[in-house]
């Protein structure tokens, strides 16, 4: 039988692991050169990437995919932004300016009469009436425009002072670049390929990990259990304060499960629930409905949501039935193309986020107040749906 000591030592001179740790340690020049979490350069990159007459070749197919995916996932929808003729339309006339009356990113087509403003936060949080004057000036200027404004964020959270933004992450947009890279990949110089991917790079390593990474973590897991469990006791044993609390919340209602936890949000899933688990693919492990919790610029938030369903139709007549229900529910989220919807969310300000005990105070009062009630609804309206049963 081995020591915990030769465990560990065959941890870190197994292949996967040196293989691991070459990808954390693998040469960027976004990140060498510190402008890994810089707004304005992230934002710069991203102008060029969009701009279809730069020299990348990837045309106008990002400015496409992002308007396609805001409308996809988004409940509210400006009018003359219908997905079905956006994504399909021509926006290879497209201009885009930087710093527009400080705006992240202006983008607009004379040939659509469409104006796109993007706000682009990788850390920073808005500032009281920020977006509101952005949208104001732009729809002041650009009257015989459509305007879409687009707020992007890290985890694709909604703009906090202005409900007409449309939400989208910075992980969709890798998700976009990406998919535009593998489809145009023989038509594209290798020296503009491997910049792209550098900056994409840079941008998931706030994201987590991609899917190599992910299925080598799983195979030192499996090969190194003991070595993983002692690594994983001492690193849990400064649990953040939130991660914490949400043990607290979750021994205080037994009918809830964590399906995951970290220093900024917590997912969990009702027990009624474990019958609905593989309605949904790569969202809130497997449930297609989901209560959580996040850090949302210095206040603590809950969300009952409504994700992706498998198949797309299935969904649709779950948020019908939603509405039949009680719920208030937007005309855009019962179209097929749509994949999140909030039923449901509230905040507290939380005065220091170290503080154990507030935070468990805060996670109990926001799921014991109105969100009760809600999630009863949600409950009810899960539980007296038709669902199929599984192929």
């Amino acid at each position: 039988m081995t020591t915990p000591v030769q465990q560990l030592y065959q941890l870190v001179l197994c292949e996967q692991f040196d293989e691991l740790d070459q990808i954390f340690h693998s040469f960027n020049p976004m990140q060498i050169l510190g402008i890994e979490s810089a707004e304005i350069r992230h934002s710069n990159v991203l102008a060029w990437i969009l701009s279809p007459s730069e020299n990348h070749g990837l045309g106008d197919s990002i400015i496409r995919g992002i308007l396609a995916q805001c409308l996809a996932i988004n409940d509210s929808i400006p009018e003359g932004y219908e997905l079905e003729t956006t994504y399909f339309a021509d926006f290879s006339d497209s201009y885009v300016v930087r710093e527009w009356h400080h705006i992240d990113l202006l983008i607009t087509s004379a040939r659509n009469k469409k104006a796109i403003i993007i706000e682009n936060k990788i850390f920073a949080s808005e500032s009281p009436n920020q977006l509101k004057r952005y949208l104001d000036e732009a729809m002041e200027i650009f009257k015989d425009y459509c305007i879409l404004p687009i707020f992007l964020t890290l985890d694709g959270r909604e703009a906090e002072n202005d409900d007409r933004y449309l939400r989208i992450s910075h992980a969709d947009v890798v998700a976009i670049i990406n998919r535009e890279l593998e489809r145009k990949k023989s038509s594209l110089r290798p020296e503009v390929t491997e910049f792209i991917k550098q900056y994409t790079q840079s941008i998931s390593r706030f994201l987590g990990m991609d899917k190599k990474t992910e299925a080598l973590c799983q195979q030192i897991i499996r090969e190194h259990k003991g070595a993983v469990s002692m690594l994983v006791k001492v690193a849990t044993a400064g649990k953040t304060a939130l991660e914490k609390a949400s043990i607290s919340l979750s021994s205080s209602h037994p009918e809830l499960g964590i399906t995951y936890c970290d220093s900024k949000c917590i997912w969990l899933k009702h027990k009624d629930w474990d019958k609905l688990k593989g309605y949904t693919i790569n969202w809130n492990s497997g449930y297609p409905l989901a209560i959580w919790f996040s850090e949302y610029y210095d206040k603590l938030k809950i969300v009952l949501e409504v994700g992706p369903f498998q198949p797309s139709e299935l969904r649709v007549r779950f948020i019908e039935h939603l509405e039949s229900c009680g719920f208030h529910i937007r005309r855009q989220a019962k179209r097929a193309e749509s994949q999140y919807t909030r039923v449901f969310t509230n905040t507290a300000v939380i005065k220091d986020w170290q503080d154990e005990d507030e935070l468990a105070e805060k996670l109990n009062a926001l799921f014991s107040g109105k969100a009760t009630s809600q999630l009863k609804m949600l409950i009810d309206a899960s539980n007296t749906f038709p669902w199929p049963m599984h192929k």
